[in-house]
């Protein structure tokens, strides 16, 4: 393989060809203008050399112009298919279906583009002389914006989406073979009917078109609004994006401030793209437009067109010192220079190198990023769910028949379907619809996580009888749902040891002791659903080394055959190289995510500095490979609350044996994705800092991959390095909330004295803690881990109202709810001192209950929802033959949590103020 650097280098070098490649007029910014359509008289070969030479001189001519203006030139695909001995296919079945628009051929187009009619007119006036006699019919429409580029009467934002940065032109533009920097062309001169616009009402009208009055995109799923039905997905769910550079025309009779129509002229890389996007706007019925918006207006002119490369034509091209257009609307940048508040401009500063710290990410990262973001934005207009799965038993027959099989190993026979079959085989249509397959050959690592997170809640095969359902609701109020995860797995383990030798311990323990054949059974099983899923993956990565082949893709197909490789050897052998280790960790961590187990990472600095210390790489593919893993973590982001399935179930997700309804919107995005760096070393004897190069990478990444997830978590002590500080610090600079901070000197001392007995907890576990799905520290990979919350304003609420509650005060329940002891009257209450007194008490009372609730529901989970799969990964559970939720862990942590305490603190210090205070009461 090649180098990073060269790898990276070579990227750079084919962005900047296929930039380099495009006619300089095609990236000027469109405000004013004209439109020639040309058709010709013939199309013999002199025609095409005069053609050739009118052009070179208006390239020219509107190149020397101050400010800038442009020549974007675009010619009958058959027409120049013949002329340079070509095939240049094109599909035109949906252009020619309906009369909403018009194919109206053309042999070729002029789109000169300026700062002023005036000029356009002027630049226009010898060419137009020269075309007149190669042509028989000449079309010119005069193009000009409203000073505030407004359109629709001037009411819309008009091209706030276009895809103006280098990322996404060389993606999604401009073509990449062997005419780099050619594209499609589409124009349709389209007429306004101003009466049927105006019939409806503002907030109508915002509906038709998708979008509000301040460019904001309206949440739509399944409707008839333009933005929606202008989005169409590839088999990647990706919305992959047009180059709009359409300018209204004429004026309305009957109102000056109302355009007649505009002409609409959009470029991209695949004509296709074209059809597909008006087969969705045109729906099933050829009389009634999906797309409201095209009720409203009316095409009579237009076609498809071929876009030649700049070389083809001889004229300027794109330079690498030309500024790409950035939409003042996406112009907003944060002045510490790493904060970002927007996704175009993000991209547009790091793909033109504009980028503080001078490290932006490869080109490679910013391609992955860019489709990253396209399918957060896209979850404005698409809302899809995951169906709910089948049972695993498939008919109630067999769903009674199936009470006779242990619940661990139906759990575990649950997760090798859905790993194997349901969630990554090739051919799976819920894996298929639900992204769970999504595939870009530039990624280094494969797999994706499932959008199930600790508000939204998650899918899980059933595999519980009616009976056993009913009977476990009212016992325990639990399910197939109800494993939580929120732990932190040994997946060192999983990298140290592999798949093949952890299913042949695994067999060996079970010959040894056949008392936990059921335990061990499952777990094998389990493991055996994570082979499977890497195979498949495997095969889905052939799948696209062959298609970047068939596209000339070379280096993607090269990498995409790399990885497979890869995936065939990770599922039994443990990893060799650094690369290796991440992408076992991140599928491993997918599958947890899969099965329903959200859980953290862990701390990966130290477990993956082993590899690169011992199969050093370039420290630049180090960080493109971190690079990858944040942006595989990161790539699901649901931004429309409005419109988030709720996948919640009574029994979901039980963290303390019981369940209860809690708050689920403060979590929507979160996933339990936690990652946590630095730290001590666990060893005993004199502590020793454990940062090391991968530290300073996954800071490095935090700071320049604006994504939701991961989240780290920097274990911070005397002995830090100063260089992982202040990475640190620019990484909070960059925004995101991270790395949040952990003070080792107190937390360390905290979980060694947490024990029951003094020498319970071991220095060396206390030195390994990391942070669980949400902040709380606990010893990796060995902690079970149940928590129960107390309201500390509640036993304050209690002190003050005799045991009960304020909320519910009222003609039924009098003072309130009666939740406690009844402690003294609040006017009985002589001094602070004896507040606290009352106030600690009520809290003990309060905690006691908290820790009865945890232990009279601890074990429920094991008949059952146990963790087959996640036991395998929680040190105790194998060793001892039993699953995590059986007391199968090594360390059982229970612990109180007391939400709302600095409320609680600044209440009991108001009181002191305001009534036991001699200088302010």
């Amino acid at each position: 393989c090649l180098s990073s650097a060269c790898q990276n280098f070579h990227l750079q070098v084919k962005m900047n060809e296929i930039l380099e490649g495009a006619q300089r007029g095609l990236l000027i910014r469109s405000l004013f203008g004209q439109i020639l359509t040309i058709h010709f008289k013939n199309s013999l070969e002199s025609t095409y050399k005069s053609l050739i030479n009118i052009v070179q001189d208006l390239a020219a001519e509107a190149d020397s112009q101050q400010p800038r203006c442009g020549l974007l030139v675009g010619v009958s695909p058959q027409l120049w298919g013949k002329w340079n001995n070509r095939m240049i296919p094109i599909s035109d079945k949906i252009l020619n279906r309906t009369d909403q628009w018009m194919n109206t051929h053309g042999d070729v187009f002029l789109y000169l583009k300026t700062h002023d009619f005036k000029t356009a007119e002027q630049l226009l006036e010898e060419p137009k002389r020269r075309l007149d006699g190669l042509a028989k019919d000449i079309e010119c429409v005069v193009l000009g914006k409203r000073q505030d580029s407004r359109i629709v009467g001037g009411r819309y934002h008009d091209g706030i989406t276009n895809p103006n940065d280098a990322v996404t032109l060389t993606e999604d533009i401009l073509n990449r073979g062997d005419y780099k920097g050619s594209s499609f062309a589409f124009t349709q001169r389209f007429i306004f009917d101003w009466e049927a616009i105006m019939s409806n009402t503002s907030d109508s009208q915002n509906q038709i078109v998708g979008r509000r009055t301040d460019g904001s995109i309206l949440s739509q799923h399944a409707t008839r609004g333009h933005v929606h039905r202008a989005n169409v997905r590839d088999s990647n769910a990706d919305q992959r994006k047009l180059l709009r550079q359409a300018l209204p025309f004429g004026r309305d009779g009957h109102h000056a401030g109302r355009e007649e129509g505009i002409m609409f002229v959009a470029l991209c890389n695949e004509q296709q793209r074209f059809e597909d996007i008006l087969q969705n706007l045109l729906g099933t019925r050829k009389d009634d437009p999906a797309d409201q918006l095209m009720q409203m207006v009316s095409g009579i002119g237009g076609s498809y067109w071929y876009v030649p490369a700049a070389q083809e034509l001889g004229v300027s091209p794109f330079q690498a010192g030309d500024a790409l257009y950035e939409h003042p609307h996406w112009k907003v940048t944060s002045s510490n220079g790493y904060l970002f508040y927007n996704f175009q401009d993000y991209l547009h500063a790091m793909g033109e190198k504009r980028y503080r710290e001078g490290d932006a990410p490869s080109p490679r990262l910013l391609s992955l990023i860019a489709r990253t973001f396209n399918h957060w934005r896209d979850g404005w207009v698409h809302n899809h769910h995951f169906p709910r799965l089948p049972h695993l038993a498939g008919s109630e027959v067999k769903k009674k028949e199936m009470e006779a099989i242990p619940i661990p190993t139906r759990k575990a026979m649950a997760n090798f379907e859905t790993l194997t079959d349901l969630f990554s085989a090739p051919d799976s249509k819920i894996a298929q619809e639900m992204g769970l397959l999504r595939n870009y050959p530039k990624e280094l690592l494969v797999g994706v996580v499932p959008d199930f997170t600790y508000g939204r809640g998650k899918e899980v095969m059933p595999y519980l009888s009616k009976d056993e359902e009913l009977s476990f609701w009212l016992k325990k109020q639990l399910n197939e749902f109800s494993s939580m995860g929120h732990i932190i797995p040994d997946l060192n383990h999983v990298v140290r040891n592999g798949l093949g030798d952890m299913i042949t311990d695994l067999e060996k323990r079970l010959d040894r002791d056949g008392s936990y054949t059921t335990f061990y059974n499952s777990a094998i099983t389990s493991l055996k659903g994570v082979q499977g899923y890497l195979r498949n993956w495997a095969t889905i990565a052939d799948k696209s080394a062959a298609r970047a082949r068939e596209h000339k893709e070379a280096d993607d197909a090269d990498n995409m055959a790399d990885v497979s490789d890869r995936l065939r050897r990770l599922v039994d052998e443990p990893p060799k190289s650094f690369q290796d280790a991440v992408q076992l960790i991140y599928s491993f961590h997918c599958c947890l995510h899969l099965v329903g187990e959200l859980t953290s990472l862990g701390r990966l600095d130290q477990m993956l500095w082993p590899f690169l210390e011992k199969h050093p790489i370039p420290t630049d593919r180090a960080q493109e490979i971190i690079d990858c893993l944040f942006v595989k973590i990161g790539e699901n982001a649901l931004i429309d609350r409005t419109s988030v399935h709720d996948y919640i179930t009574c029994g979901t997700g039980s963290i303390n044996g019981g369940w209860a309804n809690f708050s689920q919107g403060g979590g929507l995005n979160q996933w339990g994705q936690q990652v946590t760096l630095g730290g001590y070393k666990a060893a005993d004897g004199e502590p020793q800092d454990g940062c090391n190069p991968v530290t300073l990478l996954f800071l490095k990444s935090a700071r320049r991959i604006p994504v939701n997830a991961p989240s780290i978590m920097l274990r911070l002590n005397k002995y830090t390095p100063a260089d992982v500080i202040e990475e640190a610090a620019k990484a909070l600079l960059s925004g995101g909330a991270q790395p949040g901070l952990f003070n080792d000197d107190k937390l360390c001392k905290g979980l060694l004295d947490s024990g029951v007995r003094k020498d319970h907890v071991k220095v060396e576990w206390a030195r390994d803690y990391a942070a669980d799905g949400c902040f709380e520290p606990l010893v990796a990979g060995a902690t079970e881990f149940a928590f129960n919350n107390i309201m500390p304003l509640l036993a304050l609420e209690q002190t003050l109202n005799e045991g009960a509650t304020y909320g519910a005060a009222g003609p039924n329940h009098l003072r309130g709810l009666k939740t406690s002891f009844r402690s003294p009257l609040a006017q009985t209450i002589k001094s602070f001192e004896e507040l606290q007194e009352i106030f600690l008490e009520q809290l003990r009372w309060l905690t006691i209950q908290s820790y009865g609730y945890m232990l009279d529901h601890y074990g429920n989970l094991a008949d059952v929802c146990p963790s087959p799969l996640l036991s395998t990964v929680i040190d105790g559970c194998v060793e001892k033959g039993r699953d995590l939720t059986d007391g199968g862990a090594r360390i059982h942590m229970m612990a109180p949590l007391f939400p709302g305490i600095a409320n609680t603190i600044d209440s009991l210090y108001a009181i002191w103020k305001l009534v036991y205070d001699d200088e302010s009461a």
